[in-house]
């Protein structure tokens, strides 16, 4: 059955439970005793014989459709029903949305704490950062390139951090002015944003 489950959901919100638990005993009582004789008797034979599927529960049944609902439950139109399911669906997208922004902003934090770590452990030692920038240059191949330019967005993050950009500018000015013959290696360099002097 493709039945919308939010409009079983808000179908279920104020159903009337059919436990017996809910019945009210006396009342139960006095309905039965109220039966004609003839069909308690039927009642009884089918019970004691098995050849009726669950008399008990056709009873329940019988006993509530003649009951008034009980208070708080009321019944619904199917107009009724389809806004409490529109009202449920549209909270339940908000909530599913405020899940994935804060799911979203755990995400962004940790590859930010994570950026920060590896920031941390790479300025504790930015010399060995450059002569691999230099190493990898060496190799003259896009891949190796590659790597360098990352490795040059870090440090230049490191100088930031710490308001101190003048040795990063003068050093990787020296690198363009090297490896001027390297259209590849200064294309990169330009969509970093490293001027050309």
């Amino acid at each position: 059955m493709c039945v919308d489950a939010d409009l079983l959901t808000a179908a279920a919100e104020s159903s009337e439970s059919a436990t017996a638990d809910a019945v009210d005993r006396a009342a139960l009582a006095a309905f039965i005793a109220a039966l004609p004789a003839a069909e308690k008797d039927s009642l009884l034979l089918e019970a004691a014989l098995g050849t009726a599927p669950l008399p008990s529960h056709r009873l329940l049944a019988r006993y509530r459709a003649t009951t008034a609902p009980r208070a708080g439950a009321k019944r619904r139109t199917a107009a009724q029903l389809l806004d409490a399911a529109y009202r449920h669906r549209t909270e339940r997208r908000q909530r599913e949305k405020a899940a994935r922004a804060a799911a979203e902003q755990a995400r962004a934090r940790a590859a930010a704490e994570a950026r920060e770590a590896h920031l941390d452990q790479l300025a504790r030692n930015t010399g060995k950062a450059w002569r691999d920038i230099d190493d990898l240059i060496a190799q003259k191949k896009a891949a190796a390139y590659d790597a360098a330019i990352a490795l040059l967005r870090d440090l230049r993050d490191i100088q930031t951090r710490t308001g101190c950009t003048a040795d990063f500018d003068r050093r990787v000015g020296e690198l363009r002015a090297a490896h001027r013959g390297k259209p590849s290696l200064m294309q990169r360099f330009d969509s970093m944003g490293i001027p050309n002097p």
